[in-house]
């Protein structure tokens, strides 16, 4: 069934949005335009029609939510501590 999975990656987002928040953590302008080039370069597609994809509200906020996410996990690896076994 999905609902336990939801279940889980709605936990998730929470808990990312709440480290993200304590830790201070922002998306910028320059953020979200590096990773519009990305999608452009990645997808072949012209980075003008990239930027007219994401300038709805929701796609942008939903753009913003995934990076500030992605720069909290990578702020979360950076700290954690990796012992073998």
């Amino acid at each position: 069934e999905m609902r336990p999975r939801a279940e889980e990656q709605v936990r998730a987002s929470v808990l990312l949005e709440a480290i993200a928040a304590k830790e201070k953590i922002e998306v910028t302008d320059e953020d979200i335009e590096k990773q519009l080039q990305e999608l452009s370069t990645e997808n072949n597609v012209p980075l003008d029609r990239v930027k007219r994809m994401y300038a709805a509200p929701d796609r942008k906020a939903g753009l913003q939510v995934r990076l500030r996410e992605e720069k909290t996990l990578k702020l979360l690896e950076s700290k954690a501590k990796i012992e073998e076994s």
